[in-house]
Formats: structure tokens, C-alpha cells, sequence
């Protein structure tokens, strides 16, 4: 039987620092801090805890930041969102002439929460697959799993072995809906390293969604290394490399 304790690290791949982190509520090892603007980065970056992962939104016309950042190795992932970023299913070209210039093996999260009433720009799953199936060495994340869509991308892009499943947000806005069933089935029939635990802090409780996912494990019979690999080793392993020792910040 898994319990809190049972996972002795826990690394949030998803939480966002704008608002700062004194709210939140879950003892973890690491966590990867997500900025959706540049000028967001520029500000508090620096506020990023020593040991944590940083991920950049892809900005189509400050590429050339990212791009720098990439190189002196101060971000370790890039993010696609098509709601914060407007975009539409004709836009999606206009990341592979950028995606060419990202070094092989790097991480590129993909949103794919749907919310709203501007419908143009929610996740598109078929431009998702279009540019992961165009990109093979890259290492591409789908951020909250899918949302309410979560059955459709596990059934669509399950084949695609350089796609990870981030559950942030989803394990607590699903858990008492019928597309929490998905979620179980996806987490089942993953390969459990490329699953990982994430909160999407603060507009999700840590501490509530480690409990809903630990109960899940449990009700899946996972054993306590599946468990640690979904709630550390991967996201570990896809934020710092090989080279990276658990628990430590890569040098």
C-alpha cells in the first residue's frame, strides 16, 4: 500500500512563480517553474528556487531569447500555448521553422487544456501530433494530459514514444467527473516513465492532487518504484538529463 510517506521525492514538473510560492502546500524535492511571458521570466527568474527546472514560452518573435537561454543552459524546456498565445490551427507551421533551431533531445511542453469561450484558440490534437511526429528527437510534454479531451491524445499519440504526459491541474478539475475514468486508463496503460505528477500551482493545490494520484496509484496496484518514477525520477530525468543524480541540481 502506497502512502504520502512512501514517496520519499516529489518533483512538481508543472507550478507557475509569478504570485510567488509561499502558498504552496506539499513538501517536494524540485519543481519546474513555467513562465507564459518573457517579460514574466525577466522579472523573477531570479526568485526560482536553487535545484528547480525553468520552462520559457516559445515566443515566435523573441525566439532569439529563448535561443540564448537554451544555450548557457538556463532554461530546460520551451512551452507551446495556444490560449495564452492565440493561436490557431494555421499558425502551428510557424513553430516547426523555430523547432528546427532546438537542440536534439530538448523538452517542449504543448498545453492542452481546454477552457474558454474563444474557441479558435484552443490545443489542436492533430497539429499536436503533426509537429511531434515531425520532430522524433525532440522530447515533447503534453501539459495537463489532455484536459477533458485526455482519452482522445492517450488513444492518438499513445504510438508516439518521445511524448511524455504531464497530469497538473487535471488530477484535481477531473477527479470528480467522468473523464477522471480516462485518466485512469491512461495512466494504466502508459509506459509509467513517461508519466509524471504535477500541480499547476497555484491555480491547483499541491498537497491535493499528490493525495488524489497516490490513491490512484494504489488503486492501480502500482509498486512504490513505479510510483517514484511518476512522481520524480521522470520529470528528473526529461528536465536535467542523464547525467543528473536524484535528488541534486545538475552542476
Amino acid at each position: 500500500m502506497l502512502h504520502a510517506k512512501t514517496v520519499i521525492k516529489i518533483f512538481d514538473c508543472h507550478a507557475h512563480i509569478e504570485n510567488g510560492l509561499t502558498g504552496y502546500d506539499l513538501a517536494i524535492s524540485k519543481r519546474n517553474i513555467i513562465f507564459n511571458d518573457i517579460d514574466s521570466f525577466e522579472q523573477r527568474s531570479v526568485d526560482v528556487p536553487r535545484g528547480d527546472a525553468i520552462s520559457l514560452i516559445l515566443d515566435l518573435e523573441r525566439f532569439d531569447v529563448a535561443a540564448e537561454l537554451i544555450r548557457l543552459k538556463r532554461i530546460q524546456a520551451l512551452k507551446i500555448h495556444s490560449r495564452v498565445q492565440k493561436i490557431r490551427r494555421k499558425d502551428y507551421q510557424l513553430f516547426h521553422n523555430k523547432l528546427r533551431l532546438v537542440p536534439p533531445g530538448f523538452p517542449v511542453i504543448i498545453d492542452s487544456f481546454y477552457y474558454g469561450s474563444e474557441m479558435d484558440y484552443q490545443p489542436n490534437l492533430d497539429k499536436t501530433a503533426e509537429v511531434i511526429r515531425t520532430f522524433p528527437d525532440l522530447k515533447f510534454v503534453i501539459a495537463h494530459a489532455g484536459g477533458y479531451e485526455l482519452l482522445r491524445y492517450f488513444f492518438h499519440l499513445r504510438e508516439l514514444k518521445n511524448v511524455w504526459y504531464d497530469l497538473s491541474f487535471s488530477l484535481q478539475y477531473l477527479h470528480d467527473s467522468s473523464a477522471f475514468l480516462d485518466m485512469r486508463k491512461l495512466i494504466r496503460f502508459t509506459d509509467d516513465s513517461r508519466v509524471m505528477f504535477g500541480s499547476d500551482y497555484p491555480y491547483g493545490s499541491p498537497q491535493l492532487q499528490c493525495a488524489i494520484l497516490m490513491n490512484l496509484l494504489n488503486e492501480l496496484e502500482f509498486t512504490q518504484d513505479q510510483a517514484q518514477r511518476i512522481f520524480f525520477d521522470n520529470a528528473e530525468l526529461l528536465f536535467f538529463g542523464e547525467n543528473a543524480r536524484a535528488g541534486e541540481c545538475l552542476e
